[in-house]
């Protein structure tokens, strides 16, 4: 587990996403994704790789 700076956080999920191999697991009852565009198009790039 990681816990990131506040200031980190849209990079850092980013950066995760785009390195992940197999999966990617965010666990956050605070964070609300739908704002943040760039996270979006990297989950979408990733559920599109076989």
């Amino acid at each position: 587990m990681e816990v990131i700076n506040p200031n980190e956080i849209g990079v850092k999920i980013s950066t995760l996403i785009a390195e992940a191999n197999k999966s990617f697991i965010a666990v956050s009852a605070y964070i609300n994704l739908s704002q943040w565009k760039k996270i979006i198009v990297n989950l979408e790039k990733a559920s599109n790789v076989e």
